[in-house]
């Protein structure tokens, strides 16, 4: 498939508009329909195909007058979307550039990689052998790229010329006034063209394109994390191998405070799901707000490759030891199992988009980042915390742990704890994280659903909010995942935002593409630089 261009709209707006279009019904007239139904049909039939071998393999080459010039090695193509001119037959046709517009969208191919156009261009066309020759004007998108055809007639030009193809008779068929006529294959050149497009495929070697998952569309908020070097530091002297990491550079009354306070809270750090006792069902619980009218819906299995077979059932292994999940039989809900990318392998979630669709929404307010970051700003010190599998430390209530069923390669569970997934899970986590920190938050905390952090204005005060932080988590069961965590630093990302002391700072990984841009050499390259610039500062001013 070739998409892209000027076909179809310019702009998204315009995209849409035209694709709305579909949707109001056009009724011909009985004098209109009865002209179409009048016209002489087009047929193939057995002497249509071609006089040498078959069946064939070739593509339909043909050639037509463009500009009053014979351009031969045109491929008739209808996976494109526009009818495409290269740009070495462009000029050698005696064109140049100065008769091109501008295209905004470029076009896109087979695997994706997207191509700026030098833009489009209509010429006069002549199809056929004198007398039967029809004349009309094609729109062509000029391309600048190296190829062993002249040019593609795509779905636009076949619509404009009223033409049929036939890929087994390899031939062109369209109306004239004097009848049906036919512009056949020239299979020389189809067999020439595939061969040098084979050698120069060989000279340039193979580019392998890995197909990945799609992204979630929904933009994610990045981990907070330090930007500083950190060391690993030991917390329990029967066990070396659990370390933890702190900031280097710490002065020493400070750094042996702070390792004080981690030996002594070492149980507020999770190093399996074995070690997640869950948050107390008097303290917290989640319930689902489904629709007692709305029919329960049970997904039909999907297939799954070896290793993600593989994974799922190691990570079903893993939540039936740690007691988070139970085998259902009958349940009225089901779900399948869908794995996210998350380096080096997967998280396993669940497809509840059935069930999300029939529960309330839970207004619970999140909080504004902007403000979060703000506050943020300024501290000595700072200490990033992540929970350890945040969600799970939540149990289900009772009533509604069957309808969290899933299905995998070998039986049906259901979930005892809040899965990922779920429309309202955020929210069960945020109003669990403001009743138990809310005489810290806003004072030494700061948290966004299950991002939290510590931070202190004064350096020697950090061991103590740090303390008080870890004596909530133990006394209601929150648990930390000790390699995402990072204690003790002077500034680090944010909810996307560089935090230090000094304030806040642009990101490196967002000015990055700035810093190292090359200077604009043309006219068309600072034509497009200053079009992005244009489109950037509303949304910065926004």
């Amino acid at each position: 498939m070739i998409v892209g261009g000027p076909e179809g709209g310019d702009l998204a707006n315009t995209r849409k508009a035209w694709a709305r279009q579909l949707y109001v019904g056009t009724v011909y007239g009985r004098e209109e329909s009865s002209k179409k139904a009048c016209r002489e049909p087009i047929t193939f039939t057995d002497k249509d195909l071609p006089t040498r071998e078959t069946p064939h393999r070739d593509a339909l080459v043909i050639a037509m007058d463009v500009n009053r010039v014979i351009v031969r090695r045109i491929l008739v193509d209808t996976g494109s979307n526009v009818n495409v001119l290269y740009l070495d037959t462009f000029t050698k046709m005696g064109l140049t550039r100065e008769q091109l517009n501008l295209v905004k969208t470029p076009l896109a191919g087979f695997t994706g990689d997207s191509v700026e156009v030098e833009g489009p261009i209509t010429l006069p066309v002549e199809v056929g052998s004198y007398p039967d020759v029809q004349k009309l004007s094609m729109k062509f998108i000029v391309v600048n790229l190296a190829c062993s055809h002249n040019a593609i007639l795509g779905r636009l030009g076949l619509e404009d010329l009223g033409a049929l193809i036939s890929i087994e008779h390899l031939c062109l068929k369209f109306r004239t006034p004097n009848g049906i006529r036919t512009v056949r294959c020239d299979r020389r050149a189809a067999r020439a063209c595939y061969l040098q497009a084979c050698r120069g495929m060989a000279k340039r070697g193979m580019q392998v394109h890995e197909i990945t998952e799609k992204p979630p569309k929904k933009a994610m908020i990045p981990r907070p994390e330090p930007a500083v070097e950190l060391e690993e530091i030991e917390i329990n002297p029967k066990r070396p191998d659990r370390l933890v990491r702190i900031g280097i550079g710490l002065p020493r009354e400070t750094r042996e405070e702070i390792i004080q306070v981690l030996r002594k809270h070492r149980l507020v750090f999770a190093w399996g799901p074995e070690d997640m006792p869950g948050v107390d069902r008097s303290i917290i619980g989640h319930r689902l707000a489904v629709d007692p009218d709305h029919r329960p819906v049970v997904q039909k299995k999907r297939y799954l490759a070896n290793d993600r077979r593989e994974f799922v059932k190691k990570e079903v292994g893993t939540l039936l030891a740690a007691g988070h999940i139970r085998e259902v039989k009958y349940p009225e809900w089901l779900a399948n199992v869908v794995l996210v990318p998350k380096p080096p392998a997967w998280r396993m979630c669940m497809d509840y988009t059935d069930l999300n669709k029939t529960c309330l929404k839970d207004p619970f307010p999140l909080l504004r980042i902007d403000q979060l970051v703000d506050e943020t700003a300024g501290s000595a010190l700072l200490s990033f915390m992540d929970a350890f599998r945040g969600y799970h430390q939540i149990f289900m209530h009772p009533a509604d742990e069957e309808k969290t069923a899933f299905l995998t390669p070998d039986r049906v569970y259901c979930y005892r704890v809040m899965p990922f997934g779920l429309k309202n899970a955020g929210a069960t986590y945020t109003r669990m994280v403001a009743r138990l920190f809310q005489d810290l938050l806003g004072k030494s905390m700061a948290a966004y659903v299950d991002d939290m952090l510590v931070k202190s204005k004064e350096e020697a005060k950090h061991a103590e909010d740090l303390a008080d932080c870890f004596q909530v988590m133990l006394r209601y069961n929150i648990r930390l995942n000790p390699k995402k965590c990072a204690f003790v630093v002077q500034g680090g990302k944010f909810l996307g935002y560089m935090v230090t002391k000094r304030g806040i700072e642009p990101n490196p990984e967002k000015v990055h593409a700035i810093i190292d841009m090359q200077p604009p050499s043309t006219v068309k390259n600072l034509q497009r630089l200053t079009g992005r610039l244009v489109d950037w500062l509303p949304s910065v001013a926004s």
